[in-house]
């Protein structure tokens, strides 16, 4: 119901899609809109994925011209939204409708260790086309590759890879 009406449908290889990760299984779940305007996966059976506040998605344009996606839908007001992040890659977003400063999110209360062990942040940077990488440091304080204090901002609708390099769950609670 989120992209009703927007994107396009045709077989799938010029099909638009949609990418979900699935933490669970650490792969792509990966949608196409076909010719009925059906969001269906690999098999052609409709897909009864959600698109939930909080979850990450990646959408392919395989048009040769531009298209703009309106997202639609209930704006976070609760006063905190919690997500359980399993150990392993998780691709997140903020949850609330105004940017936060990476120090002072829920996000500094993960794994903080040395760089190789600390829980890590993926954040795509479409100017310079690269990822930019964070990692949790042991004054829980997120520090950028140069070991500087991170001043990232995350904005609202733009998802970003989380590391979870804890051996258990890493409860992010995101405080409004």
């Amino acid at each position: 119901e989120v992209l009703d009406g927007q994107l396009v449908g045709s077989i799938p290889a010029f099909a638009d899609r949609l990418f979900l990760w699935d933490s669970g299984s650490a792969s792509y779940i990966n949608l196409y809109k076909n010719f009925g305007g059906v969001w269906v996966d690999e098999s052609n059976n409709p897909a009864t994925n959600e698109l939930y506040l909080g979850r990450g998605f990646w959408v392919q344009n395989k048009q040769i011209t531009n298209q703009t996606v309106v997202m639609v839908g209930d704006v976070e007001d609760s006063g905190a939204v919690t997500n359980i992040l399993a150990p392993g890659f998780h691709i997140i977003a903020y949850p609330y409708s105004a940017p936060v400063a990476l120090n002072s999110s829920g996000l500094t209360n993960g794994n903080a260790s040395i760089p190789a062990f600390a829980d890590r942040l993926f954040v795509f940077n479409p100017v310079t086309s690269a990822y930019e990488n964070y990692y949790l440091h042991l004054s829980r304080v997120w520090f950028d590759d140069l070991n500087q204090p991170a001043t990232l901002v995350l904005e609202p609708q733009i998802g970003f890879w989380y590391q979870n390099k804890a051996a258990g769950d890493f409860v992010w609670v995101e405080n409004k």
